[in-house]
């Protein structure tokens, strides 16, 4: 009986053990069956794939940098030798790359005709016979801006010069065309197709309406002065060529101009050259 006894005792006492030892694996596995999966933390690294480039590119937004016109001006007055010196001509303001090669030649330009005027005034009479004031020399010049489009600057710059004891002034002109996001000037060849005979073609449209004028024109001036002597200017709508006094028609008919429109010129422009956007 004694025996019994202990043999169910020492069965109950294993089957206790054996149960407290699997209880905690059970409550475990049960825990992880029910409870949800942790939030991501705010401050948790996500890792982020790129997606597919698209079947057409997205040209990215350019924009050219902006150029302004600014003037720079003179004006300078002398008693012995008596003179007189006013003028306003452009400088281009914007990325240094772009405007340096017109600011510089501009300015070169504007101190050469200074210089000249000032020797000029130096070599004439200081005196004149009888009472009086001396006579005055002088410069004067000013710009017309006939073309800008933040590429292309086309400028006529007039000059009226006189020295004292002269018969008269002596007016003349100077243009530039500029094409600044390039930083190179134009020519008037760069206007037109190559190998095409661009001043007879021009010099025939040139010349029947300065004869038409009436002060004597000569055919073939025209022609002459532009081969010699790139006088011309951009506008929307026409070429022009300027003529300084004398060189197509006399003193006192004064500076002539003729313009050409882009029409009557279209057979020989260049469609891919500078002025593309005035033949399109």
């Amino acid at each position: 009986m004694n025996k019994k006894i202990k043999l169910a005792s020492f069965l109950i006492l294993t089957g206790l053990v054996t149960i407290s030892c699997s209880l905690p694996l059970f409550l475990t596995s049960q825990s992880e069956e029910t409870s949800e999966p942790p939030a991501i933390s705010p401050t948790h690294t996500v890792e982020v794939f790129p997606r597919e480039t698209p079947d057409t590119e997205i040209e990215p937004i350019t924009q050219e940098p902006e150029i302004r016109l600014i003037d720079r001006s003179i004006f300078e007055e002398m008693e012995e030798p008596r003179y007189e010196i006013d003028g306003v001509w452009p400088n281009l303001e914007g990325p240094e790359p772009l405007i340096a090669v017109f600011n510089t030649e501009i300015d070169r330009f504007v101190d050469a005709v200074l210089e000249d005027f000032l020797l000029a005034v130096a070599d004439s009479p200081s005196e004149m016979e009888g009472e009086g004031e001396p006579p005055l020399s002088y410069l004067t010049f000013d710009y017309d801006l006939t073309y800008a489009d933040q590429q292309l600057f086309s400028i006529y710059l007039a000059f009226d010069q006189y020295i004292a004891m002269s018969a008269h002034p002596f007016p003349f002109s100077k243009s530039l065309n500029y094409d600044a996001q390039k930083g190179v000037f134009l020519s008037l060849e760069d206007l037109f197709l190559p190998e095409t005979d661009y001043i007879n073609e021009i010099g025939s449209l040139v010349e029947p309406i300065l004869e038409a004028r009436g002060f004597g024109y000569q055919l073939g001036t025209a022609v002459d002065v532009m081969q010699t002597r790139e006088n011309w200017n951009l506008l929307p709508e026409a070429l022009r060529i300027n003529f300084d006094v004398y060189e197509v028609a006399p003193y006192a008919a004064g500076p002539q101009y003729v313009v050409i429109s882009w029409e009557d010129l279209v057979g020989i422009l260049d469609p891919n050259g500078p002025i593309s956007r005035f033949i399109d």
